[in-house]
């Protein structure tokens, strides 16, 4: 399996690139992302989904270019405040 974890609000940010997650063990592979989401904390920063989504779309193409078989995003988000902000 391929797997990369990034974290955004204004910025995106790698927690696990696909290049670093190639190099780990399955088993490692799974501590290793479990470890770092466990330590992400909220930074209060504005959330800024299209940026988030293209570089996550980004990081599948290229890393599909360099011979790597990924294609999904799961995207986490709290969205709060979203529908207020929009009505």
């Amino acid at each position: 399996d391929h797997v990369a974890v990034f974290a955004f609000d204004r910025t995106v940010r790698p927690v696990v690139s696909f290049a670093e997650s190639e190099q780990l063990e399955p088993q490692v592979r799974l501590a290793v992302i479990r470890d770092r989401v466990k330590q992400l904390s909220p930074t209060w920063g504005g959330t800024e989904l299209g940026p988030a989504l293209i570089d996550g779309v980004g990081a599948i193409l290229e890393a599909d270019a360099k011979g790597s078989r990924v294609g999904r995003v799961v995207l986490v988000t709290e969205a709060v405040g979203y529908a207020e902000e929009r009505e």
